[in-house]
């Protein structure tokens, strides 16, 4: 696991957890100078993204392997963000436990998989075993909207060629049979400020998302992007971190 540390260190520290096949560089065009003059930003590239493979069966051991390696260790308030894959990881980190704990964001993450979810991961996971086109052309499809993908009609190259690195394939499959094996994700979070952000037409999020947070997040504030997909603009997101943390 690689850890890069940015903004300011005197600060409050945010945490931000990547969604699956990405590393650190996702968040560059999201998290804003004004943002990193106010806070420590804290980023993580999984094992096998820029570092080492490391053989976790569970979103569970990721989440400890993040806990142990840097929340146990910062003595200051922290506030934890996560996207898609990485917004599970924060909640098995809510789970867990995080001491001075001061907000969350949850971005295009669920609270449980469904049989449909846990079968469209294993799909992924064969196609990325037998077919790495068309795995990253099936991602693509289910990740971006419909204009997205008829305008950028080769993008789904640039997945492509982060597989290549070493380590990355094995990763992106651990993630998906965590994914697989999960079932739902049991936390209660009170008296901490909290927001949700979801992509109006994400496919990759079931109808009740939403009320399953809700029912585990007192005084949850959610944000819908109209007509956003599970990959949320970035200006769009950029733009409600910000209002949420400054």
């Amino acid at each position: 696991m690689r850890i890069i540390w940015t903004g300011r260190r005197d600060a409050e520290a945010i945490l931000f957890l990547n969604p699956m096949c990405a590393d650190t560089t996702f968040w560059k065009n999201i998290v804003s100078d004004r943002l990193a003059s106010a806070y420590e930003i804290l980023m993580v590239d999984y094992p096998g993204y820029n570092s080492a493979f490391v053989s976790q069966a569970s979103l569970s051991d990721m989440a400890e392997s993040v806990k142990r390696e840097i929340l146990d260790g910062l003595d200051k308030p922290v506030h934890l963000c996560g996207y898609s894959y990485g917004g599970i990881v924060t909640q098995e980190i809510l789970k867990k436990g995080v001491k001075d704990l001061r907000s969350v964001v949850l971005i295009s993450c669920p609270n449980r998989m469904t049989p449909y979810d846990k079968e469209v991961n294993r799909l992924l996971d064969t196609l990325l075993a037998e077919d790495e086109m068309a795995f990253c052309r099936l991602l693509m499809l289910l990740s971006y909207r419909p204009e997205f993908v008829n305008e950028n009609p080769l993008f789904y190259l640039t997945v492509y060629a982060k597989i290549q690195a070493a380590g990355v394939k094995s990763a992106m499959s651990q993630q998906l049979r965590q994914m697989i094996a999960m079932d739902t994700v049991d936390f209660e979070l009170k008296g901490i400020k909290a927001m949700c952000v979801f992509g109006e037409n994400d496919r990759l999020l079931r109808s009740d998302t939403l009320s399953r947070f809700q029912e585990r997040i007192d005084g949850l504030r959610a944000e819908i992007i109209p007509g956003a997909s599970h990959m949320v603009p970035e200006g769009e997101l950029g733009k409600r971190l910000n209002h949420f943390y400054l």
